[in-house]
C-alpha cells in the first residue's frame, strides 16, 4: 500500500512539473504577442500619443518602429512577431492535448525549431538595434519573451 501511494505520489508531481513549462510557453507567447501587437501599432502610426517607451532618442520604440529597419521587404517585422508568437502560443496550448509519446515528441521538436528561428531572428534584431544605436524597450520585452521562450523549449524536448 505505501509503494503504491508512494507510487501515485510521483506521478502526480510529473505531471504537475510536465504542465509547468508549457503553462510558462503560453505566458511568455501571450507576452511577447502584447508586444509586437504595441510595436505594429507604433509602427503603423495608430496614435499621435508619444509611446511609453520613448525616454530620448536613444531609448525610443517609435524612433526604431518607424524607421526604415522596421521592415523586411516590405513586411513590418512587429507583424511577423505577431505570426511567430500566434504560432508559438499555439503550438504550447497542444502540450495539453491528449497525444501519443511519438506525437507529443515531434511536438516537442516543432516548438523548439520554432523558438530556434525565432531565436536567431531575435539575435538579428539585438544586432540591427546596436548598429543603429537606438533601444527599443518594447523590442526588448518580446527579445527577453523569446530567449526565456527558447531556452523552456530546450529542457522541455531534451529534459523531460
Amino acid at each position: 500500500e505505501v509503494k503504491s501511494l508512494e507510487r501515485k505520489k510521483s506521478k502526480t508531481k510529473t505531471k504537475k512539473s510536465s504542465k509547468l513549462i508549457p503553462i510558462l510557453l503560453i505566458v511568455f507567447s501571450i507576452i511577447g504577442l502584447m508586444s509586437s501587437i504595441y510595436l505594429l501599432q507604433i509602427h503603423n502610426k495608430e496614435s499621435d500619443n508619444p509611446s511609453v517607451c520613448d525616454i530620448n532618442d536613444k531609448v525610443s520604440c517609435t524612433l526604431l518602429a518607424q524607421s526604415k529597419y522596421s521592415s523586411i521587404a516590405g513586411i513590418p517585422i512587429a507583424a511577423m512577431g505577431i505570426v511567430g508568437y500566434i504560432v508559438l502560443l499555439l503550438t504550447a496550448i497542444t502540450h495539453f492535448h491528449k497525444l501519443k509519446e511519438n506525437a507529443r515528441q515531434k511536438l516537442k521538436q516543432f516548438q523548439l525549431s520554432l523558438a530556434s528561428i525565432a531565436m536567431l531572428f531575435t539575435i538579428y534584431l539585438i544586432i540591427t538595434e546596436i548598429i543603429v544605436g537606438i533601444l527599443c524597450l518594447g523590442c526588448l520585452v518580446s527579445q527577453i519573451s523569446i530567449t526565456i521562450i527558447f531556452i523552456l523549449s530546450y529542457i522541455y524536448y531534451f529534459k523531460q
